[in-house]
């Protein structure tokens, strides 16, 4: 692919891709999707870059339910005004609290140029046994779910500290 238009925040160009599955010639699926492409890499001594250019964060944590006053949940056009309030403010970025942001919150990230810590969920402590079991396939089934949104730089594991091996999962999950 030549002369690609990447996503970043300061133009988040979007794609709309057609993905059609087929099987000895039938079509058994179609999706379309509107997509960005980006790279992004974490240095420790250089920080966050996307596309190569250093990006400093800045933002807020919200709760993804994301409802306004009186209002409560809002239609989804709403949430293009919040992503275009939160840009506004000087802000590019968001972390949602213990689960994960909407589509229609992540469509919007996508177009305004909001980069997104998405987490799965989690109880504000370590779990084991069955809850934890619970916690990885909520977080891959949010994987799959948000894969193709360009918006979305982080995967959150935990809003606090889980230790050494479950850190390994989540990171070969991912």
């Amino acid at each position: 692919v030549s002369n690609l238009n990447f996503w970043d925040i300061d133009n988040p160009y979007l794609y709309h891709v057609c993905v059609t599955l087929y099987c000895e010639g039938e079509v058994i699926d179609r999706q379309e999707l509107d997509t960005g492409f980006r790279k992004v890499v974490y240095e420790w001594r250089e920080g966050l870059k996307i596309n190569d250019a250093k990006v400093w964060l800045t933002g807020y944590a919200q709760r993804a339910a994301n409802e306004w006053a009186v209002l409560g949940c809002v239609p989804d056009w709403m949430r293009d005004f919040d992503a275009r309030l939160i840009r506004e403010s000087n802000a590019n970025h968001i972390r949602f609290m213990h689960v994960a942001g909407s589509p229609a919150d992540i469509r919007s990230f996508d177009r305004f140029g909001i980069v997104c810590t998405q987490p799965a969920g989690d109880k504000e402590r370590e779990t084991f046994g069955r809850q934890w079991k619970q916690r990885v396939e909520l977080m891959r089934d949010i994987i799959i779910c948000f894969r193709n949104h360009p918006s979305i730089l982080f995967w959150e594991a935990g809003n606090n500290s889980i230790n050494r091996e479950h850190m390994r999962e989540m990171r070969l999950l991912k």
